[in-house]
């Protein structure tokens, strides 16, 4: 979407000037109701200009999605608008209060599906940073007995490493704050590992203490 975000933005600007063109090229009086409408409709383009740019950026953090729905909203009300002010255009007598009326929903409800988004984004956000706390321990072990593993010598040290890090693998994910002190013990074993003599006793008690955590973690949640 980053990459077609330009082409987006000048198809938009196209038919903004197509209808534009079709709009005074009406021979028709264009009072107050038609420029309510035609203002309308401009800022209507506007902000679906502004949604092309937020899924451009939203999709670098996989929230690209939530904006797909206001993109069909705004569309819809331009559809709608478009027609409603051709039919001023061209109908005499055509109720100006339902094209000022009309007008001001529809630009109403495009400013309302993009706030619901900014909302629901702002959710989400918070959401993952909060998954990427609660597993960042298990990411971080992980990495760390793996390094420790692909870089071991000893035969017998490498399978007991391989087998903590199936553990770690296999542990529950997420943690709770309670946690952080055995946590934080664990971590400082693995990161003592490099420099410890007896490692198939140093990764005996690393594997305790993991499946000491993870008893606890299932028992607090």
């Amino acid at each position: 979407m980053k990459k077609s975000k330009p082409v987006f933005m000048g198809v938009l600007v196209v038919v903004f000037v197509v209808i534009s063109v079709i709009y005074f090229a009406t021979p028709m009086i264009k009072g107050k109701p038609f420029w309510i409408a035609y203002i309308s409709e401009l800022l209507m383009f506007c902000l679906l200009g502004y949604i092309g740019t937020s899924v451009a950026e939203a999709d670098q953090s996989n929230n690209g999605f939530l904006w797909y729905a206001p993109v069909k909203t705004i569309i819809a009300c331009i559809i709608i608008e478009t027609i409603l002010t051709l039919l001023g255009l061209l109908i005499p007598g055509f109720p100006t209060w339902l094209m000022i009326v009309a007008s001001i929903v529809l630009l109403g409800a495009t400013v309302i599906s993009i706030l619901t988004v900014i909302g629901g984004k702002k959710r989400v956000d918070c959401l993952d940073k909060k998954v990427e706390t609660q597993t960042q321990f298990i990411s971080s072990i992980k990495t760390e007995i793996k390094i420790l593993a692909d870089n071991e010598k000893d035969a017998a040290a490498k399978e007991k490493l391989s087998k903590l890090l199936d553990k770690a693998k296999f542990s529950d994910p997420r943690t709770v704050e309670s946690l952080s002190s055995l946590e934080q013990q664990i971590l400082n074993r693995v990161n003592a590992l490099k420099g410890t003599t007896d490692k198939q006793k140093a990764i005996q008690e690393i594997e305790e203490l993991l499946d000491e955590r993870n008893t606890r973690c299932k028992a607090l949640k």
